[in-house]
């Protein structure tokens, strides 16, 4: 299998999206239940917790379809597909592994698929699209000395992932954190980038001036950030356990590769932004309001990276063959025990149903 993604052809994307699509089908088939945390998304209620783009969307899906279950498993779907294509594009055009290799997004939808919750569509699965093409924009600075239109796009594309998932707003940290360090981008376009963030509030927050709720808008972003009481719906050590397997091997490979010994300076760059982006999603759990297994989607980019710089660094051909195999059992294993053995998982989705 290890084999099969290494090689530089874009046909592997289809391959994978069939899988993101078998996969889903068959949780649909077998019956796993739209858990209540899903369910919450498409009530009045969830407008205090909600970004309010992905607001509109689960109004748009329940006015267009009704019942929103298999709307929303089709477009985590086709999201997954193409986080896997933007992370594996980021990684090919900024040379960060080395060899140009669909291995990231074999590991990354494997990751997305290693939990119910991961079916469905939800705040972070939404943010995280954007939070990756901005990541692009931001790293095609770092090597090219990127325009003005550039900087702009990478606030604009943060500031949409914020109106999807509000504890996002930590990733701001991580833009302005990579461009001091790494760049010597003039300091207006620091002030460019905050423009960016901003404009999309100032959009939709001009839609809510119009309709009578300018006021609300403001609080209910607010809200969701700060002001609802925090569910633990699965408890953090669970979570822990769900990402051992991928987080041990990106230990082990970051171990071996953070020194940079034989990187370039942009390889380094490319691998630090991996890094802090795992640090803020481990931050922005917590300011989730209901803590569940999507509160960990934005570990999945970082861990996808490490475990391919891992599998691609062994000398021995039949190891990441095994690794690669054992990863698609974990995944598997942890997605579909629920149903039909969940006293062998260490994992409780009982709050969920």
């Amino acid at each position: 299998m290890v084999r099969y993604f290494k090689i530089n052809d874009p046909y592997r994307l289809l391959t994978l999206f069939l899988f993101v699509a078998i996969v889903r089908v068959a949780v649909l088939l077998i019956g796993f239940p739209f858990t209540e945390l899903h369910a919450s998304y498409y009530t009045v209620e969830s407008a205090l917790q909600l970004g309010p783009l992905f607001l509109w969307l689960t109004k748009f899906i329940s006015s267009a379809f009704g019942d929103p279950l298999i709307p929303s498993v089709v477009l985590s779907s086709l999201l997954v597909t193409l986080q896997a294509f933007s992370l594996n594009s980021i990684l090919i055009n900024n040379k960060a592994l080395p060899q140009n290799t669909y291995l990231p997004a074999a590991c990354y939808v494997l990751i997305l698929s290693s939990s119910p919750e991961f079916m469905m569509l939800s705040p972070a699965l939404c943010a995280i699209t954007f939070v990756l093409i901005g990541i692009n924009y931001m790293l095609f600075h770092l090597q090219y000395r990127g325009s003005e239109e550039n900087i702009l796009s990478t606030g604009f594309l943060f500031g949409l992932a914020i109106l999807f998932h509000p504890p996002a707003i930590l990733f701001i940290v991580l833009i302005y954190g990579i461009y001091l360090a790494y760049s010597s981008t003039l300091n207006r376009r620091y002030l460019l980038i905050a423009f960016g963030i901003i404009l999309p509030f100032i959009m939709i927050w001009l839609y809510f001036l119009w309709q009578g709720q300018g006021a609300e808008f403001w609080l209910n972003l607010a809200q969701s950030l700060g002001g609802a009481e925090r569910q633990m719906l699965i408890p953090i050590d669970e979570l822990l356990v769900l990402m051992a397997l991928p987080m041990l091997i990106m230990v082990v490979s970051a171990s071996q590769t953070f020194a940079g010994i034989g990187l370039t300076n942009h390889q380094i760059v490319t691998q630090r932004t991996w890094v802090l982006l795992l640090l803020f999603g481990v931050g922005s759990v917590f300011l989730n309001d209901k803590i569940s297994s999507n509160s960990v989607i934005y570990f999945a980019p970082t861990l996808a990276f490490f475990i391919t710089q891992f599998l691609l660094s062994r000398e021995r051909k039949w190891l990441p063959e095994l690794i690669f195999i054992v990863l698609l059992l974990w995944s598997l294993g942890f997605l579909l025990l629920p149903k039909f053995v969940p006293e062998l998982l260490p994992i409780d989705y009982s709050m969920l149903k």
